[in-house]
């Protein structure tokens, strides 16, 4: 299963597994296959601030245009807009609280999202995958 991954992909399992104590092979191989449904945002781990302030922007960049909008065309003058003086942390850490958890300092996975470890049996993606390494789980 793994190798039909991208890394990207391997990366969002990896850390949705820690995150979650998920260490058994059918919960592993559950997520691997279900990668698809997590509702997540990525964070720039390199970036400057906490977890909270960088879902903060991540939030009102890639998802919520509206604010954004809003926020910018708020003009405070000397060239400054309500963007610039927004707290992204708080908004971040009231996302956190409420919506999510933070798999790592690059993901945080919303509740809605959540993936059912025990959906498929090992020989459902077996049979699925036809990989006959399978047998010895």
């Amino acid at each position: 299963m793994l190798e039909q991954m991208s890394e990207h992909e391997k990366a969002i399992a990896a850390a949705y597994c820690s995150a979650n104590s998920l260490k058994d092979t059918l919960s592993i191989l559950n997520t691997c296959k279900q990668i698809g449904v997590l509702f997540y945002v990525e964070l720039d781990a390199n970036a400057w601030g906490s977890r909270e302030e960088k879902l903060g922007y991540a939030i009102v960049d890639e998802f919520d245009s509206e604010l954004k909008t809003a926020l910018e065309q708020c003009k405070l003058g000397a060239g400054l807009c309500a963007y610039d003086y927004f707290d992204f942390e708080k908004y971040g850490r009231d996302i956190a609280l409420s919506e999510g958890y933070f798999a790592s300092d690059e993901l945080f996975i919303f509740y809605v999202s959540d993936i059912d470890v025990k959906l498929y049996t090992v020989r459902e993606i077996k049979d699925e995958l036809c990989d006959t390494r399978l047998e010895e789980v």
